[in-house]
């Protein structure tokens, strides 16, 4: 098949017409960049539901903001532990070992502080995510902004 085929193909009309939804590029941007930053926030289980509450509260393009969510899922599991080793150095706390071996050994001798030493490093992980998320996020919105607006004027 040729490129004018694909693009004039009826299924990739539609699947462009569902990315797009007649958004802005400020909607769509914001849409893609959402998705990112909630895509790597270090908590499992939260993502989905969080990323569609505020696709639907702001209006966006909740089919691209889920997308890209789930495209970023690997760069969530190698970011996990980084940004736990960011909060734990913010909050001026020791290193802690986070293998599955001493999370299991600490739940069979103590289960209330194993979990809340476990709560504690999902909190440091969370300030992490603050700190170097927020920036990140702000600079790759306007980069997509830019690049959408050139897009939509060609």
């Amino acid at each position: 098949m040729k490129y004018t085929e694909i693009k004039n193909h009826r299924l990739t009309r539609r699947i462009i017409a569902l990315f797009n939804q007649g958004l802005t590029p400020r909607e769509l941007s914001l849409s893609i960049t959402l998705g990112v930053l909630i895509g790597v926030l270090p908590l499992f289980g939260i993502a989905t539901p969080l990323i569609t509450g505020l696709s639907i509260w702001l209006r966006l393009n909740l089919p691209l903001a889920v997308f890209m969510t789930y495209a970023v899922s690997p760069i969530h599991l190698l970011l996990f532990i980084p940004f736990i080793r960011v909060g734990e150095w913010l909050y001026g706390v020791q290193h802690s070992i986070l293998t599955f071996a001493s999370i299991k050994n600490a739940f069979v001798h103590d289960y209330v502080a194993a979990l809340q030493d476990l709560i504690f490093h999902l909190c440091c992980g969370l300030t992490g995510w603050v700190v170097i998320g927020f920036p990140v996020t702000i600079g790759l919105f306007y980069a997509i902004y830019l690049a959408m607006r050139w897009i939509r004027r060609s």
